[in-house]
């Protein structure tokens, strides 16, 4: 028995509340459902308003029509609010009950003081309820209908004998009294509004904290995942260096054999010759390939420090390195400054591109051009060449490891230079990207470097 009553009032609490209309929102719409929740909040905390000035009139004040008309107004509000059912239209609802309120306030400026009425006062909650409900196309319509209200009463107040206190018979005392009451329910209605508001019960401050919580887990789980990936990224790399290594030796063992063969059995054929020197060939090719994939495992910030680099310099070095003959000219322009940051990555960065810009040009004239400025917290790097250019659908093919647009017997070339370069930039937070128009005009790549902490610390202070 105690069960089937409980299981009723839940069911009673329910229909009260209107749960079957507000679960017909749609839960991604948190604006509508408040709204709702403000409806109903506003729809109860106004009835007991309106019951308690009625009651207070009826006791302290002579016969009128007044208390009766509050009552009304009041069982207007509740009626208005109970005949929802799923699917009604809640706006028209909403704005039945603020019109209401503003059509009672009205009638009772006429016999409780015209413009100096205490029901005033109830204008501001209605006015802020209206702008909740109705958002602020409508809150501007109930403001003007207010300001309307104000400007009517005004004007039969201080040119008409329209307005008074004859429902107070003047007397001070009973005008006090009600101007203390109206204020304490103006309270009541705004308080519990802004209640409602801050409280956990508030369907927006419940979905953030929701989305707060979502996400949170979200982030647990995206850095457990992160952390997982880095482990297995950085066994895949040492795995990669250990087989390179040990792949590397029986190849160099294949190698040397092949040469002890060719040196010792001077009968041989010259097609045995050769086919043991192409023997040769390829096993150098595969030990250079293994090298290469050694060095793109190790590649990256976990086998380097930090530390500062005046950049000009390290341009220069580079320039003085490549620009060995008459052959090749190299171009820089790049700002004179100290930077925070992995000198050896940059610099292995900028040794590859210039590299690839000089080993694939097919000018008699190999020119290179070098430049850097600064743009936020970044360095924006350029190395530019004039040599035959790339066409574009093998723009992002050259970054892959191991790819070469060139045969390999014409180009000694691992083809994982460019891989090796794009896979530093990344790790460090930039990127890189190929700009070639046409297959005469050369190529140029791009590169953004983020300056590590740059402003944090000056080259002064490092002493």
């Amino acid at each position: 028995m105690r069960q089937y009553t409980s299981t009723l009032s839940v069911k009673a609490l329910r229909w009260i509340r209107k749960d079957q209309v507000f679960q017909m929102l749609p839960a991604d719409d948190v604006i509508e459902r408040q709204r709702f929740v403000v409806f109903r909040l506003f729809s109860f905390t106004a009835v007991l308003v309106c019951i308690a000035v009625a009651i207070k009139m009826l006791v302290t004040l002579k016969a009128n029509w007044l208390p009766y008309c509050v009552l009304a107004s009041g069982a207007f509000l509740l009626a208005n609010y109970m005949r929802l059912k799923p699917g009604d239209s809640l706006r028209w609802a909403y704005v039945s009950m603020l019109t209401a309120c503003l059509v009672l306030l009205h009638l009772v400026s006429y016999t409780s003081g015209g413009i100096r009425t205490g029901g005033t006062f109830f204008l501001m909650a209605v006015i802020i309820y209206a702008f909740m409900l109705l958002g602020r196309k409508g809150g501007w319509w109930i403001t003007a209908a207010a300001g309307l209200h104000i400007g009517v009463i005004f004007y039969f107040s201080s040119f008409t004998q329209l307005t008074s206190f004859s429902l107070f018979d003047e007397n001070i005392q009973l005008i006090n009294e009600d101007f203390l009451v109206n204020i304490l329910l103006t309270f009541l209605l705004i308080s519990a509004l802004s209640s409602y508001l801050q409280s956990g019960s508030n369907v927006v401050i419940q979905r953030i904290v929701e989305n707060n919580q979502k996400l949170a887990e979200q982030n647990r789980l995206l850095e457990a995942q992160n952390a997982a990936l880095e482990k297995k990224n950085e066994e895949l790399d040492k795995f990669a260096s250990a087989a390179a290594h040990d792949l590397r030796s029986p190849l160099r063992a294949m190698a040397s054999l092949v040469d002890m063969v060719l040196e010792d059995d001077l009968q041989m054929t010259r097609e045995s010759q050769y086919k043991l020197d192409l023997i040769r060939q390829r096993a150098h090719r595969m030990d250079k390939l293994l090298l290469a994939l050694q060095d793109y495992a190790r590649a990256g910030s976990r086998h380097q420090s930090k530390g500062w680099v005046n950049l000009d310099a390290l341009v220069l070095g580079l320039k003085i390195k490549y620009q060995h003959s008459e052959s090749v000219q190299i171009h820089t322009e790049v700002p004179q400054k100290e930077i925070l940051t992995y000198p050896g990555l940059l610099e292995k960065v900028l040794d590859l591109l210039i590299d690839n810009a000089i080993r694939f040009n097919n000018k008699t004239l190999k020119m290179v051009s070098i430049e850097a400025r600064q743009e936020d917290d970044f360095l924006q790097f350029s190395v530019r060449d004039n040599g035959p250019g790339i066409p574009k659908e093998f723009h992002q093919k050259v970054f892959g490891i191991f790819q070469t647009l060139s045969a390999r017997d014409q180009v000694d070339t691992s083809g994982v230079g460019l891989s090796i370069a794009r896979k530093i930039v990344q790790e460090q937070g930039g990127q890189m990207q190929l700009f070639s128009e046409s297959t005469n005009d050369g190529c140029e790549f791009r590169f953004s470097w983020p300056l590590v902490e740059l402003q944090k610390e000056a080259p002064a202070q490092r002493a």
